[in-house]
């Protein structure tokens, strides 16, 4: 074992002088091992901590070659799999060309963020993979953009209506601090608790359902219009801080919900918004025409999930 990791680290850096060879700037991967502004972060599993955070970096060290050395090594517990362990040979496992093919694969890569092993092993289990795309996903973000944009659609010939300037302090005031806690996810994400980064996303979505529901502009649209067009506009400046939140954990979705937004660029290129506060946070002009609204993501029956589960517990030949 001490022999092949005395080997198999070479080719972390190798691999990436390859890269930088194909790339048509073959010093570019000096910026990666010997750059004293990087930080090295390995994500590894725990079986692989002694030779993550003593060996390899005794290899680096003892060279005398300015190699920087790990700054982080987060490391993870064992991910199993509906009860028991991922097995080849006894076939308890999820072929993943058959997964993509049937389901939504950023619903799973999300899943697989919000139930990692940090620190305890943890497991992918069916019905729970169910339940955060559809009441997580589907209900908590995917049914309050709907709901939103397609009344906009209907009503308000596709476009984000104006905020009144006498509503706004009023609007800010119930979104920000009256229907529930909201972070930054990325905070969580800088600190590699990936699981808290997952629930503070979804956290933040449900501040939107909460102000959605109290303040019903489709009820207001009759006896304040006004108010129900500011109303809405306090949503769709909501729902474009959702999609720039979204954007590292599920970001086909979030550049779907930037793009409903009538934006145009890369969300993923958009400067993190961290946390919206009074009076500066508000980015969407009056007047954009939306795109095209489509729902985001579609839920997984009863059905489905008792097919996979009885795979996985048939007897095996």
């Amino acid at each position: 074992m001490l022999y092949v990791w005395f080997d198999a680290p070479i080719g972390y850096v190798s691999f990436t002088k390859e890269w930088a060879r194909a790339k048509g700037d073959p010093d570019a991967w000096k910026r990666w091992w010997k750059d004293p502004e990087s930080r090295l972060v390995h994500f590894i599993g725990k079986d692989n901590i002694a030779f993550h955070c003593l060996i390899f970096p005794a290899m680096l060290f003892g060279q005398k070659d300015d190699w920087i050395l790990p700054w982080q090594v987060p490391a993870n517990e064992f991910y199993n799999l509906q009860g028991g362990k991922f097995s080849t040979s006894e076939k308890r496992t999820i072929p993943i060309e058959d997964f993509c093919a049937r389901f939504d694969t950023e619903a799973a890569r999300f899943y697989l963020l919000a139930s990692a092993p940090e620190t305890a092993d943890s497991e992918w289990r069916w019905q729970d993979f169910q339940a955060c795309n559809n009441a997580g996903l589907a209900d908590t973000i995917g049914n309050l953009v709907t709901r939103v944009l397609r009344f906009l659609d209907k009503n308000y010939e596709g476009r984000i209506p104006a905020i009144e300037g006498a509503h706004e302090a009023q609007l800010d005031r119930a979104i920000l601090t009256e229907c529930g806690a909201f972070g930054d996810p990325g905070a969580h994400v800088r600190e590699f608790k990936f699981r808290r980064a997952a629930e503070q996303l979804l956290e933040n979505a449900r501040v939107a359902n909460v102000f959605v529901d109290r303040t019903a502009p489709w009820t207001l649209r009759k006896t304040d219009p006004v108010l129900a067009a500011s109303t809405l506009n306090t949503c769709c400046q909501w729902l474009a801080w959702v999609a720039r939140w979204m954007a590292p954990f599920m970001p086909r979705k979030a550049q779907a919900l930037w793009t409903m937004l009538g934006e145009t660029s890369d969300v993923r290129k958009e400067p993190w918004p961290g946390v919206p506060h009074a009076g500066a946070w508000r980015t969407l002009p009056a007047g954009r025409k939306l795109g095209v609204v489509e729902g985001l993501f579609a839920k997984i029956d009863d059905a489905t999930v008792a097919a996979e589960v009885a795979r996985l517990e048939a007897p095996r030949a």
